[in-house]
């Protein structure tokens, strides 16, 4: 005769094997790795002596709405004299412009249209700078925007390679032969701040002393930079990641402001799923007969146990409206 106990375990174990796994798409983790590194190599505070750098940061598109539609910026360069946009494509394939998209062919024939990188660019430029505006900041006179094609296996077209506004891996490679960094990301970090710096460099001795904001007004915009928000990331059971903003958590009656969670932190979910016939019927003995938890949580919480059925309520970036997503479904929570 099962306990009621054990009954309970075995609706959990019945609800948690019905969970679907999520593999991240290749071309998708190729891309959020690179952004990782950089924001790794940015939070490491590589010397930039007379620059900051920032990563990942949100702006809203209008400053009077602050809490409507934000743009993402992959990197962010200020120094006293000018402030850069910069966006990192690790895109593979043939690139074409086709009237106002541009085109990606990828090795396997499949195509993707893309918005024309460049345009969207200077809109989240004109964004970021609305914004540090609306605050009563200093910003430089001299505004750049810049779109990084990082990987060497794109076919760019001449036309877009010889736009200004454009960095090439080519282009890269000139930066990267004599920087005294050891690590590739680091080379790759300083190469992108060399390529976007280099400009300032070359202006004359006039300008020097005009057009660049004070070293005070410098301090106290890079500041409101850098206390821009990223986004936060729920990681599926397969590795899919979804990046937006974490709004609450519902754990039987109880409730979880995940706003209120500090920048950092991270949620942890441990669940008994596998795919494998075998390790499921495994699985119904633990269930049956087992201890510990099916479903638990650890990290920014503290430990405590879960049903398959609680959720989160998350509002993933592109989407109009937030979803719930119930944690048998989920790896891990990280607020940014």
């Amino acid at each position: 005769m099962l306990t009621n106990n054990q009954k309970r375990r075995i609706e959990f174990w019945k609800e948690i094997s019905k969970s679907q796994i999520n593999p991240e798409r290749l071309e998708v983790k190729a891309g959020r790795e690179a952004e990782e590194m950089l924001q790794s190599l940015v939070a490491k505070r590589v010397d930039l002596k007379s620059a900051s750098i920032s990563s990942s940061k949100r702006v809203p598109s209008d400053p009077r709405h602050p809490n409507q539609k934000r743009f993402e910026i992959d990197l962010i360069v200020i120094s006293q004299k000018q402030i850069s946009a910069i966006e990192i494509k690790n895109w593979s394939g043939r690139l074409k412009i086709d009237g106002d998209q541009w085109v990606q062919e990828r090795y396997n024939k499949s195509i993707v249209p893309h918005e024309n990188p460049l345009r969207k660019n200077h809109r989240k430029l004109d964004a970021l700078c609305g914004y540090l505006e609306s605050k009563g900041a200093s910003i430089p006179k001299k505004r750049i925007c810049r779109v990084i094609f990082c990987n060497k296996n794109l076919e760019i077209p001449q036309n877009i390679a010889e736009n200004p506004d454009v960095i090439t891996s080519k282009d890269l490679d000139k930066f990267l032969g004599d920087q005294k960094y050891a690590r590739s990301g680091e080379k790759f970090l300083t190469a992108v701040l060399e390529i976007c710096l280099s400009q300032e460099k070359s202006k004359g001795f006039v300008e020097k002393f005009f057009g660049s904001i004070p070293d005070q007004d410098y301090k106290r915009t890079s500041g409101l930079i850098e206390d821009l928000s990223s986004f936060d990331k729920v990681v599926l059971w397969g590795g899919r990641t979804l990046t937006g903003d974490l709004i609450d958590l519902k754990i039987g009656p109880d409730s979880y402001c995940l706003k209120s969670l500090s920048k950092g932190s991270a949620i942890e979910v441990s669940c008994h799923r596998t795919e494998n016939i075998l390790g499921k019927a495994s699985q119904f003995f633990v269930a049956l007969w087992g201890s510990k938890p099916l479903l638990s949580l650890s990290g920014a919480l503290g430990s405590q146990e879960a049903a398959p059925h609680d959720r989160i309520f998350f509002h993933a970036a592109g989407t109009p409206k937030p979803q719930h997503i119930e944690l048998r479904e989920i790896s891990s929570i990280a607020r940014s």
